[in-house]
């Protein structure tokens, strides 16, 4: 079995030979034409990617689309729909059921309340949620299930080596069992609209469900909406009667459950419990 060092080894060298995310794949799943490839590799590169990938493996792991661990759920038609995924974190996190959330960066005081309830109630039912890392209601929702107890997963909109967990999400435990990483970008990828939104089909791909917090009439959250009916996932997209946000309107008119209180929340997300009946409107 290939130890760690190798398969990043393996799949830096992929990004660098194959460029594109189906090229890359293509040659992962290839393990003889990438060994021939990688000899072709000029001696100063491959050293270069061979120390790289020595630096990265003292804390950050891969799972690649011909890797046994790689998410079933991210396997379309036979394909995986990235080449690769960067972790750091407990990788089992991949095993459990997950809730994603999806919202505007500049959030609603509804919203916000919204977004943390969701949280809550999530990691209570004992499901990971999902986010991708950005402020608004992703940091909302993601500190409340934290802070709860619950796990989490973050799937970034960029390279892994421009996350800090001290500076952006001090309340998620990276060193026990409760948070986990992700990147499908090349490890110095930064920051893009295209990415940000790449992005989308990993965060609704992992999840059963994904909530849609606030969406505008454009932009991500409704792009992950899309993406999330696109994929066969339960869309529950939240309401607040006359201030129920023009990208949620559109989502809900094309297949996502309206959800205008915790308790409707709760049921849509978690089997029956004896919890007690909570009344209060999410906002």
């Amino acid at each position: 079995m290939p130890s760690e060092l190798e398969d990043i080894e393996r799949v830096l060298f992929a990004i660098h030979i194959a460029r594109t995310p189906a090229k890359i794949r293509d040659v992962l799943l290839d393990r003889n034409a990438l060994h021939t490839q990688i000899g072709n590799v000029d001696s100063d590169t491959a050293a270069r990617i061979r120390d790289e990938a020595a630096e990265f493996a003292t804390s950050v792991g891969v799972i690649s689309a011909d890797n046994s661990r790689f998410p079933v759920q991210l396997v379309r038609r036979g394909k995986a729909i990235v080449p690769a995924l960067f972790y750091r974190g407990e990788l089992g996190l991949l095993d459990t059921p997950m809730v994603a959330v999806s919202g505007s960066r500049k959030v609603s005081d509804r919203g916000a309340a919204a977004a943390t309830r969701l949280g809550e109630i999530v990691a209570q039912s004992g499901q990971t949620l999902v986010s991708g890392n950005a402020r608004g209601v992703d940091t909302l929702a993601t500190t409340a299930a934290s802070s709860r107890g619950g796990s989490t997963v973050l799937v970034l909109p960029e390279g892994i080596t421009h996350f800090r967990p001290d500076e952006e999400n001090p309340d998620i435990g990276m060193s026990d069992s409760t948070g986990l990483v992700l990147s499908q970008f090349s490890p110095h990828q930064p920051w893009s609209v295209h990415t940000a939104m790449g992005r989308n089909r990993v965060i609704c791909g992992l999840a059963g469900t994904v909530v849609v917090v606030e969406a505008g009439e454009s932009g991500g959250s409704l792009a992950a909406g899309r993406e999330a009916l696109k994929l066969g996932r339960h869309l529950v997209t939240l309401t607040y009667g006359d201030h129920t946000p023009e990208g949620n309107q559109i989502l809900i008119s094309e297949g996502a459950s309206p959800i205008a209180s915790p308790d409707a929340l709760r049921e849509a997300l978690l089997p029956p419990s004896d919890d007690e009946p909570e009344q209060a409107r999410l906002l």
